[in-house]
């Protein structure tokens, strides 16, 4: 039976709730409203007002060249960040946990296409690898992870956006060999609605120098470049599709020899906003998936059926971005009734003043992506305030991968312990660990 906030939400609504994403034209399909994007919708008088996304943001925060912040102690007081009435909070000193550093690896980058047949002939499907490495990376903008017709127009975006919220580079070594290792643990990502696989590249890349091998997905006609991609339950027919013929191609050695072995018991799914929606089914589906770690956005959702969390037993880490700004207050409802509902172990990382591009790459690349990049409203009371920074954002979503694949992936007791005490003010948990239900 469908819970009280599930019945409220109207059609248009729950569009929004996994859009995720835009377009340089509309950031939903129709059925959501259109307009400048899914963060200008409101829910209505049953729920709490939705957030829209300020066009005119500050300079907030800059990010480094891993697109996280220095390592260390790091006070997040001085950061503006606001309460719900408008006012600055002290969200406190951060305590980094050893998940949060990055890992001792190298990493390396492979760039391919996986070819496979859809409805209407050949679907290359372009897939970002981050992978350990023995080469010594170097700083590389992040066109350069695009192909080359696609640079000049990304590249023009990024100068034009915000300061501080685009990443500017990663340290990577392009088509470096693989380190010499046993079969590695391994995930799958899935990008959200009118982004790209590159807009996932600071978490993969953190996962990587952890010891994991990330194959990020791109869903062409789905991406920034893309004008009004579709939102609906055929395409995500074809981002499943899409991320099946990434697996299979994987397992049958494919990339092997670029990115070193691959374990087949020790899969992980990840996915932002619409690609969690893609995650989460993946994992439901999929004996090999092991777990899912759903980005800014409910694995079952009413818009979307096929998920259903009530049966879903799988391990799974929900990741909240309290001001989300895209899937409104009432998507973060739908969020905590999924984290609520799952029957294996679970985790709801709820991450203060964080908005729902804050954690990509991408933050403020277009009007539409602006959700968690410098000044935006609140999602209840509409007051206005500043987001988390792109790059703290980023930090929070790359930790909570590392530890919650690790807890799962490498059985890692110590890092599912840390699930639940993230060391950062900014983040409150709920949890269900391995020992639960």
């Amino acid at each position: 039976m469908k819970s009280t906030v599930e019945t409220l939400l109207s059609r248009w609504a729950l569009a929004a709730l996994i859009a995720g994403g835009a377009t340089f034209g509309t950031a939903c399909d129709d059925d959501a409203g259109g307009g400048a994007g899914a963060a200008d919708l409101t829910v209505g008088d049953a729920m709490a007002e939705g957030a829209d996304a300020d066009p005119t943001p500050s300079d907030g925060g800059g990010g480094t060249d891993q697109g996280l912040p220095d390592q260390g102690a790091l006070d997040l007081g001085a950061a503006d960040q606001g309460t719900a009435d408008g006012g600055a909070a002290d969200l406190g000193t951060i305590a980094l946990q050893p998940e949060a550093a990055p890992g001792p690896e190298a990493v390396g980058l492979f760039r391919t296409e996986v070819v496979r047949e859809a409805d209407d002939g050949p679907r290359a499907v372009p897939v970002l690898w981050f992978y350990p490495t023995s080469a010594v990376p170097t700083a590389h903008p992040l066109a350069d992870l695009l192909p080359a017709e696609r640079q000049a127009q990304f590249t023009a975006l990024s100068a034009a956006a915000p300061p501080g919220c685009v990443t500017p580079s990663l340290d990577l070594a392009l088509d470096g060999p693989p380190t010499a290792a046993p079969a590695r643990p391994w995930i799958v990502a899935s990008h959200c609605h009118g982004c790209l696989a590159l807009s996932l590249s600071t978490v993969a890349r953190h996962l990587a120098s952890h010891g994991y091998v990330v194959a990020v997905v791109e869903h062409p006609g789905g991406t920034v470049f893309d004008e009004n991609p579709p939102l609906n339950s055929a395409f995500l027919a074809v981002r499943l599709a899409d991320v099946e013929a990434v697996i299979d191609g994987a397992l049958a050695g494919a990339v092997a020899p670029q990115v070193g072995p691959l374990d087949a018991d020790r899969l992980g799914l990840m996915g932002h906003s619409f690609g969690s929606v893609t995650a989460g089914r993946i994992t439901q589906d999929d004996a090999r998936a092991k777990a899912v770690l759903a980005l800014a956005a409910p694995i079952d959702n009413p818009l979307l059926p096929g998920t259903d969390a009530a049966a879903f037993t799988k391990p799974a880490l929900f990741w909240r971005a309290e001001e989300d700004g895209s899937i409104t207050a009432a998507g973060n409802a739908l969020i905590e009734n999924n984290y609520n509902a799952v029957q294996g172990p679970a985790w709801l990382w709820k991450v203060a003043e964080a908005g729902h591009f804050g954690l990509t790459d991408i933050a403020g690349l277009t009007p539409a992506l602006m959700a968690g990049c410098g000044e935006g409203r609140r999602q209840v009371g509409r007051a206005p305030f500043t987001w988390l920074a792109p790059e703290e954002t980023r930090a929070t979503a790359a930790q909570a991968a590392v530890g919650f694949f690790n807890a799962i992936l490498r059985a890692d007791a110590e890092a599912e312990v840390r699930l639940s005490a993230p060391g950062r003010r900014d983040i409150t948990v709920e949890s269900r660990g391995s020992g639960s239900r």
